[in-house]
């Protein structure tokens, strides 16, 4: 599946099927579209392997054995949704304060500190100090 041309593949389904089809989501069509695409090469390459299929797609496929034609696929997709909670307890006067002050400090440093030769900044140590004490600064407000 690593070909990179593509082409169209047309098949008849159900009314209701293309239905349910249309209404899905972007994600859940290239979910259908990705598990289409895996059965058909298992299927060529192994013919109705399906547990080789369902090891390859990580889903849970059952073949209805008491019917030849057709044959009914169940395809259970299990997807897991990591949910994260986080409280954020940020003091906004303390990260504007010292957002102006890395501020001020980027203002003096554009001011005094040009070297128009190199056409560079130079940053003395004391300014440099205290620029890592900002940035110490907001992180410890951060975390």
């Amino acid at each position: 599946m690593n070909d990179k041309l593509t082409s169209e593949l047309f098949f008849r389904v159900h009314s209701f099927v293309k239905e349910k089809y249309m209404s899905l989501s972007v994600r859940q069509k290239k979910i259908v579209k990705l598990a289409l695409e895996s059965i058909i090469v298992s299927l060529a390459e192994d013919k109705e392997n399906f547990s080789k299929i369902a090891k390859e797609l990580g889903i849970e496929l059952v073949k209805d054995n008491l019917t030849l034609s057709p044959i009914n696929i169940n395809i259970n997709i299990n997807e897991a949704k990591a949910q994260a909670k986080s409280e954020v307890k940020l003091d906004i006067s303390k990260l504007t304060e010292l957002l102006n002050e890395l501020e001020s400090l980027l203002i003096a440093i554009q001011k005094n500190n040009f070297n128009a030769k190199q056409n560079v900044y130079t940053i003395p140590p004391a300014r440099w100090k205290e620029l890592n004490e900002k940035i110490d600064s907001l992180k410890k407000l951060m975390n």
